[in-house]
Parts: C-alpha cells; sequence; structure tokens
C-alpha cells in the first residue's frame, strides 16, 4: 500500500485520468465553448439583420421620387413654364435610374414577408401596393414615359400640365407611404 516514510502519496491524492475532476473541467470548457459559440452566431444574425435592414431602407429611399430629380421639370411643366429642356431631362432619368429601380425592387420584393410580419399583414400590403400597385413606382415611371410621348406627340400645353400635375400627386402619394414603410420599420431613433 502507501509507504509515507518513503514519500509516497496516498492513493486517494491522486488524481486518475478520467476522474471526476477532469469530466467536470471539460464540462466546464464545453459549457464556455458553447457559449462563445452562442455568443459569435448571435453577434453573426446581429450583423446579417442590421446589413440586411440597411439595404431595405436604401432601396426604400432609393426608390422615392427626389426634388432635384423627376420632380423638377415635373414641376416646370405642371407650372406651364417649360421648355423642351424639361422633357429631355424627364427621359434621360427614366433611362438613367430604370437598372438601378429594378434592382432595389428586388431587394424590396425579397423582404416582402417580413415587412408584412414587422407591420402587420394589412398594413404591409397597403404599403406595398404603393410600390408595386396602380399608383406605385413603375406605374408612376409609365405616366411620365406616357407625358414625354404626348410632348412628342404635340399635345396642347393645358393637357401637358394637367398630367403632370396627376403625377405629381401619384409622386407624392408614394414618397408619403415610402417614408412611412421606412419608419415603420426602422423608427427613428430619439436624439439625445
Amino acid at each position: 500500500m502507501c509507504d509515507l516514510e518513503n514519500n509516497e502519496t496516498p492513493a486517494s491524492d491522486v488524481t486518475m485520468p478520467g476522474s471526476l475532476t477532469d469530466v467536470a473541467k471539460a464540462l466546464r470548457e464545453l459549457i464556455g465553448l458553447f457559449h462563445d459559440v452562442k455568443e459569435t452566431a448571435i453577434e453573426g444574425v446581429e450583423w446579417f439583420r442590421a446589413r440586411s435592414a440597411g439595404k431595405t431602407a436604401e432601396s426604400l429611399d432609393f426608390i422615392s421620387f427626389k426634388a432635384d430629380g423627376f420632380l423638377d421639370p415635373l414641376t416646370r411643366i405642371e407650372s406651364g413654364s417649360y421648355t423642351d429642356l424639361e422633357f429631355k431631362k424627364l427621359k434621360d432619368y427614366l433611362a438613367e435610374t430604370q437598372r438601378g429601380v429594378e434592382e432595389r425592387i428586388r431587394v424590396i420584393h425579397a423582404k416582402e414577408k417580413e415587412i408584412r410580419r414587422i407591420v402587420g399583414a394589412e398594413l404591409g400590403s397597403s404599403l406595398l401596393n404603393s410600390v408595386y400597385g396602380k399608383y406605385g413606382k413603375f406605374e408612376i415611371r409609365k405616366k411620365i414615359e406616357d407625358l414625354v410621348q404626348l410632348k412628342e406627340k404635340g399635345a396642347n400645353k393645358k393637357n401637358l400640365q394637367k398630367k403632370a400635375k396627376d403625377i405629381i400627386k401619384m409622386i407624392d402619394n408614394l414618397n408619403k407611404n415610402l417614408w412611412k414603410l421606412h419608419d415603420l420599420l426602422f423608427p427613428p431613433k430619439p436624439i439625445k
């Protein structure tokens, strides 16, 4: 057995490989590893959601109509103080923005279920309809094309003014709905 006079340690003080102590230490390390993996996964998901939300926000902003874009020539046409340059600008803007609008609409479409889940089916459908529907982005672009074609066909000034006014109303409605959707999806942070 154990000879204490010859500096032998008692068998009960020796830690054997595979002992309960080793299992407990290994289990603690394994739990710590799982915790670290969980935290890393959560951070990754949060990063992905933030990146995805950022793309959706950018898309909503991109498809809105800006004062320094289509609205400037449309406002001049509505007021009756236009030249052929306003119609050329409209035609150029349509061509320049076509691809970007299609790409942004695809991003929004891909997020459609998530949007409805966040803001509710009824409100989500209503707001998304403002993008795709009868008075949505594509329909407004079509109305702008029609306006340019009317000018090319020699339509009278009053008719062009009325069409421009109708388009501006559609744009105002679309922009309000896009901003509302944006703020529902990404609530503004309070100013500190």
